[in-house]
């Protein structure tokens, strides 16, 4: 507050702390010097010291002195701006630099200011004492566009969990009331002790919202999938990348929940020889002649047990084809040939204008040149999680977000030829091509049963993408397989 003038800094000190009447203008003078270099610390000072009633008085400061911010019907305005300024100085970025005294002083502030602290100011700024559990708690995951980081960190931790295990009867009247994105930040919320909450998670999970119902079921039925000791080493290499770039390490843990091994595919891996691009066209006799380019031929016999998390065939053969024209649904599908069927080539005459190529001869023999493909395994995480665009505050979640992406760019590869399972890379800003497949089809599968089956980086600024039912694969069934194109030409 060192930019404020003496006289309004003693008014303000007086209004805040000893509740003595300012004048009126007093307040915008104030705000305007509040952003100053020491006024986060000074203020951190007072979250650590000043009463519930003083911390009320201080809400009327920051409303008065006309800051804006979140707004909600079922939340005061001086409370939800005091919450917003609480975690945003108790939770700054590059805490760790600070002096000892400081991060002493923050600490001290953090273990104070928790949401039962909050209801305390709530009720002190005259919230009815039965109201102020569902204030706080509006305060606290009501969501609108914006950074929200400090306000989630602000009750994803030990005191938030203990609160709302205190009022797990209230929660779900305070879900009820919340839009998608404040519900997203409940599940969040929920998923670190789900139990006392069982009953509010299995309705999010039929959420009328596909992101709010794919992230309950998360929690629900969590993945079964087993990492590997090397996998778990890629994922502790992405934790000390983000440590160095100073993400916090809770949202890296969210994000790093949604790991799931997957398979990458290149002449380079140092697995065994699992791919053959391009032709020949081996299919059973009694199978019709494909009307599609076959860009992709799997030997599943060649992939071990568990490598993905799809449940593949053990063995026979998977022929992925698609007609890549410049369209975002690609005519294509998937064939599946069992071990031990007699197979014959099959001459097939294609007529379209592939994209980036001259003609489909051109793009064939491109792919028949290419080496075999060998397997690695891999680990993908999830860009499209609802969590990533809550945590970071926009849409295009991590690679928008120069941190993020930074740290990304340590641990992974930015171009990956192939990968099998998984969760699917867009790198051009479409959003989940996943859940694309479930939107573009009118069909009775849930969003959250569609899997990436397959995905081609096999062209300039291009991605293929092989969607399927989950259930449909574990059946043998390709009849509803989507191929999709995401380009930037």
């Amino acid at each position: 507050m060192s930019s404020i003038s003496t006289g309004v800094h003693e008014q303000v000190v007086g209004f805040v702390l000893d509740g003595t009447e300012p004048p009126t203008a007093f307040a915008s003078d104030a705000f305007a010097g509040w952003p100053g270099d020491v006024a986060p610390d000074a203020r951190r000072t007072v979250y650590r010291t000043a009463s519930p009633e003083a911390l009320a008085r201080l809400g009327g400061v920051l409303r008065d002195g006309g800051a804006f911010g979140r707004t909600s019907a079922d939340v005061p305005a001086w409370l939800m701006l005091l919450v917003d300024d609480m975690a945003a100085v108790l939770f700054p970025a590059g805490l760790a630099d600070r002096p000892a005294l400081v991060r002493a002083d923050h600490e001290a502030a953090v273990a104070r200011c928790t949401p039962q602290f909050l209801e305390q100011i709530a009720h002190a700024g005259g919230v009815p004492h039965r109201a102020a559990t569902v204030t706080t708690l509006m305060a606290l995951l009501h969501r609108e566009p914006g950074p929200q980081e400090p306000l989630s960190r602000m009750i994803e931790n030990a005191a938030g969990d203990a609160y709302l295990a205190q009022h797990a009867d209230v929660v779900p009247r305070v879900v009820k009331r919340l839009d998608a994105a404040g519900q997203l930040a409940a599940v969040a919320c929920l998923a670190r002790h789900p139990e006392p909450h069982s009953g509010l998670v299995v309705a999010l999970a039929n959420s009328g919202s596909v992101a709010v119902r794919q992230a309950a079921r998360a929690v629900v039925a969590p993945s079964e999938e087993p990492l590997t000791a090397e996998l778990h080493a890629t994922l502790d290499r992405f934790r000390a990348a983000a440590a160095a770039r100073d993400i916090p390490s809770g949202t890296v843990d969210q994000w790093l929940s949604t790991a799931r091994p997957c398979v990458v595919l290149s002449p380079d891996g140092d697995g065994p020889v699992v791919g053959r691009l391009g032709g020949p066209v081996l299919l059973p006799p009694d199978a019709p002649d494909p009307e599609d380019h076959l860009i992709l031929t799997l030997d599943l016999a060649a992939f071990p047990q568990g490598v993905s998390s799809l449940p593949l065939p053990s063995d026979g053969h998977l022929l992925l084809l698609a007609t890549p024209e410049l369209e975002r649904v690609l005519d294509g599908g998937v064939v599946y040939v069992p071990a031990g069927v007699a197979v014959e080539e099959r001459k097939v005459e294609l007529d379209y204008e592939p994209y980036a190529y001259d003609s489909p001869e051109d793009l064939d023999a491109e792919l028949r040149g290419q080496p075999e493909l060998r397997l690695e395994r891999a680990v993908s995480l999830d860009a499209h999680h609802p969590y990533v665009g809550l945590a970071l505050g926009r849409p295009g979640g991590l690679e928008r977000n120069d941190a993020w992406a930074g740290a990304i760019n340590d641990t992974w590869p930015t171009f990956v030829p192939w990968q099998i399972g998984g969760t699917a890379r867009d790198h051009e800003g479409w959003g989940d091509p996943v859940l694309g497949s479930a939107a573009e089809l009118d069909w009775a599968v849930e969003p959250a049963d569609w899997v990436l089956l397959a995905q081609w980086e096999g062209f300039p600024m291009a991605t293929v993408y092989w969607t399927i039912p989950r259930q449909d694969l574990a059946a043998l069934r390709f009849d509803r397989v989507l191929v999709q194109m995401y380009a930037n030409p």
